[in-house]
């Protein structure tokens, strides 16, 4: 009885642990876990990471863990966190994610994932007016017929002018190149939109502006008036933009109360009477169509027959690195009132001023400095009526010099040789009328040097209107840039002996009308020209030349040259009497020692010009003045050697002058 008892209590012991194995069980399958939510499909590229969110719902505390299994896993790659995961296409192809509960295996869900190549992209760069450049991120193949271009005017406007697409071409089908069939002027400011079809699903469109060199620029204009004069003054907008497009006026201020303004189709007008004397400056905020904004001053300097009104205005220049070298220019006086006859003297020097100020016209005088000293200046004037012992009144002359520093570099070609007289430019991002639009020229060798003040620059290189540009260059010390244009070198050799190549005048090619450098070396793209020059070259030969060719790389051709020598007259330092012969008349000067000359005139018949040449042929200084029909002009000149210099006369030939050749004081 007892081993009876004993069994069965073991027995009973045995059911009560499957039953509660069981109750156990029955649990986990009757979890509460309702429903999983998730994204039936998903699409990836290749490289890309796509965020899915899972959502487990449960009741209780029952768990909202997931588990996560991938078909093929050389397709995609899976990361899990929290109530996410994270698909990152690794190539193209299908899989499926299956997601399900931890808590119920039966609560599932499956995503269909489908990797895909990524769109290709698109990058457009302009070479010149009619030519662009479409790179794409993966070799495509396209016809003119995929691409779609147009142009507009105002930044702010509507597509509406199509351009032609008159070349397609490629090396790659990575790379295309895109001739249209009209010019969009580099100073126009346009914005163009490139559609390209037959790539993507969705087109790609890629919108630039089209590229011009210049800066707008603040700037002031001046006008002396008598108060009871009647104004009707007007400024077309589209003047005083860099892209000689339509501004838009964005605020005016200033008006005085007796003129009224007006904006009307891109004019500025202003009309009435100022009704008292005084200095009166209105300011135009003008937005030109790249969105760009300047400041354009009118400033009226009114007077009357009682009153003399005086204004000066300040003038900002730069001085070179270390002081090395000194500034000159001139700081304008603006008189009205009286009898429009003044006598203008100085009486304070302030140590840049050079005597008393000249006149450049009927109540406008200039005042020439020249310093090398940091700071400012303040050169103290008066101004007395020659037709009233009562009319005077002073007047101050301020000039502000700041320290420049200096940028340089080289510029090369293709093929890594140096670019001689290419122009480089840093152009101030800043709109200020004390930023300075700093330009230098590369000598034989490719280098140049400019000074700036410190600031953040736009700079290029140029050559036969072929760009080398460096955007947002920031400038706080001595800096180093190099430029390297697109072109290659072609240099000209004359079939004719009697006329050295380097004093060929400009270059045309016969197709296009393109206007080219001078001398014996020409910078020029890939392609096919005809050029010709013809003229009279210094020193005094006549000639005709014309070279055909097509470059691919850096050449040597032979232009053939028709040429016929002229005499030239060797003249030296002091002075010489000369009378204009034929057009022009040549002479060659070499000086006895390195220094800055003075060329002028003196005891002319005429109204003469003197331009001056270096050995190779360029122009490095000139000599014009209309107002007293003489010239006196300064230029730097090297002991040894050859300079050549021109004579024209404006009043015919016969006509007579003393050039004057002397160290500069």
């Amino acid at each position: 009885m007892k081993a009876f008892k004993k069994a069965l209590a073991v027995l009973m012991v045995f059911a009560m642990v499957i039953t509660t194995m069981t109750a156990f069980d029955v649990t986990s399958a009757s979890a509460k876990v309702k429903s999983i939510k998730v994204a039936k499909k998903v699409t990836v590229s290749v490289g890309k990471t796509k965020t899915v969110k899972v959502k487990v719902k449960t009741t209780g505390k029952t768990s909202k863990k997931f588990t996560v299994k991938v078909s093929k896993k050389k397709i995609v790659k899976v990361t899990k966190k929290k109530g996410k995961i994270k698909i990152k296409g690794l190539k193209a192809g299908k899989v499926k994610i299956t997601i399900k509960s931890k808590a119920n295996k039966k609560k599932k869900k499956t995503i269909k994932v489908t990797v895909v190549e990524p769109d290709v992209t698109m990058d457009v760069k302009q070479v010149d007016s009619r030519i662009y450049t479409l790179k794409f991120s993966k070799p495509v193949k396209i016809a003119p017929t995929n691409v779609g271009v147009q142009i507009k005017r105002m930044k702010s406007g509507n597509y509406k002018q199509n351009v032609k697409v008159e070349d397609l071409s490629t090396p790659d089908n990575q790379t295309y190149t895109v001739v249209l069939g009209e010019s969009i002027n580099y100073y126009d400011g346009c914005m163009i939109k490139f559609t390209v079809t037959g790539v993507n699903k969705k087109a790609i469109v890629k919108e630039v502006e089209t590229y011009f060199p210049d800066r707008i620029r603040s700037r002031d204009i001046i006008r002396r008036v008598n108060d009871n004069t009647i104004i009707d003054d007007h400024w077309d907008t589209e003047d005083y933009t860099a892209s000689d497009a339509y501004g838009t006026v964005k605020s005016v201020s200033g008006v005085p109360s007796g003129l009224k303004y007006t904006f009307d189709k891109g004019r500025i007008k202003l009309k009435g009477t100022l009704g008292k004397t005084g200095i009166f400056t209105i300011t135009f905020v003008i937005e030109d169509e790249k969105g760009t904004t300047f400041t354009l001053r009118i400033v009226y300097v009114s007077g009357n027959d009682h009153t003399l009104t005086v204004y000066c205005p300040k003038q900002t220049v730069g001085i070179y690195e270390n002081n090395k070298y000194s500034f000159g220019g001139f700081s304008r006086i603006y008189i009205a009132g009286g009898s429009g006859s003044y006598t203008v003297k100085s009486y304070d020097n302030a140590g840049i001023f050079n005597g008393d100020p000249d006149q450049d016209s009927e109540g406008i005088y200039y005042w020439d400095y020249k310093t090398k000293t940091i700071g400012t200046k303040t050169g103290v004037f008066t101004v007395e009526d020659n037709n009233s012992s009562i009319l005077k009144t002073t007047g101050k002359a301020v000039v502000e010099t700041k320290k420049t520093i200096l940028v340089k570099g080289k510029v090369t070609t293709n093929s890594g040789k140096p670019v001689y007289d290419a122009t480089v430019r840093a152009l101030p991002q800043a709109d200020s009328e004390q930023s300075f639009t700093n330009y230098g020229y590369t000598d034989r060798d490719g280098n140049y040097e400019l000074q700036v003040i410190p600031g953040t620059y736009d700079m290029y290189a140029v050559v036969n209107d072929i760009y080398s540009n460096v955007y947002g260059k920031k400038i706080s010390a001595n800096a180093t840039q190099n430029f390297k244009i697109n072109a290659f070198t072609v240099n000209i050799k004359s079939s004719n002996p009697d006329l050295n190549p380097k004093c060929f005048l400009s270059w045309e090619d016969k197709t296009t009308g393109d206007i080219f450098g001078f001398s014996d070396s020409l910078y020029l793209k890939a392609g096919s020209y005809d050029i010709v020059s013809s003229g009279t070259a210094v020193p005094g030969v006549k000639y005709d030349a014309s070279a055909k060719f097509t470059v691919k790389g850096d050449m040597t051709v032979t232009a053939t040259v028709n040429a016929t020598p002229a005499p030239v007259t060797e003249i030296y330092e002091g002075t010489t009497a000369v009378t204009s012969q034929d057009e022009y008349t040549y002479f060659t000067f070499v000086p006895t020692s390195t220094a800055e000359y003075r060329f002028y005139s003196s005891d002319s018949t005429g109204d003469p010009l003197l331009r001056v040449y270096d050995e190779n042929g360029k122009e490095i200084a000139y000599g014009d003045d209309d107002d007293n029909y003489d010239f006196n002009f300064t230029v730097d000149l090297t002991k040894g050697k050859t300079y050549y210099l021109r004579y024209y006369d404006y009043d015919g030939i016969g006509e007579t002058m003393n050039l004057n050749i002397y160290y500069a004081s």
